[in-house]
């Protein structure tokens, strides 16, 4: 299990039902704040890991990966090998996607409110995969990109961090896209009125 037991936080009902709503609220106002969208996705997906549990279960690589819990990590990815891949390749792709963005395999924060090792491990590994949809998908990592990349996994998977991601960045790019609106006709009428 590589460590998920080791980041375990026991917590009561209360104490998710209190993590979960600081932490989307917090997310909505910050949607960079990663590690706030970890502790609402760890707090709110419980009956959503048991069904991508149950999926995987009635799937022969999904069993395997249960059996194996295969993790991507600096350990276990050989970048060098990777940056040696042709352009083409998502394995290429993926390093020159770490690199642009300076981040590793292990820049993904591990799993600590989810009480079910297996369960711990399947969001660990939606964690883990989450890059390979931003390439899969020819998504960005910037606001609209993550947005398309969460809708993408809200359908996927129903976890309800990825509706609440997908619903608060589509609400917050209309929101935006309005006052930037707004600014442009508040501009071409104080220029109308300084040219009278």
């Amino acid at each position: 299990m590589s460590g998920l037991a080791a980041h375990h936080i026991k917590t009561t009902l209360a104490q998710k039902i209190l993590l979960g709503t600081g932490s989307s609220l917090a997310a909505l106002v910050n949607p960079y704040r990663g590690d706030m969208v970890a502790v609402c996705g760890e707090t709110t997906a419980c009956r959503s890991l048991e069904n991508i549990r149950s999926k995987m279960m009635e799937d022969v690589t999904g069993k395997i990966i249960l059996k194996e819990k295969p993790r991507i990590s600096s350990e276990t990815m050989d970048l060098k090998l990777l940056r040696a891949l042709p352009e083409s390749t998502l394995g290429r792709q993926y390093v020159k996607m770490l690199d642009k963005y300076n981040i590793t395999p292990d820049s993904r924060l591990p799993v600590r409110f989810v009480d079910d090792i297996e369960l711990a491990y399947v969001l660990q590994r939606y964690r883990e995969i989450h890059d390979f949809n931003h390439l899969l998908l020819g998504q960005p990592t910037n606001l609209r990109g993550e947005v398309v990349v969460k809708w993408f996994e809200a359908i996927q998977t129903g976890l309800p961090m990825c509706w609440l991601a997908a619903l608060g960045g589509l609400a917050r790019s209309v929101w935006i896209r309005t006052l930037m609106n707004s600014n442009m006709m508040l501009e071409s009428l104080h220029k109308k009125e300084q040219q009278n």
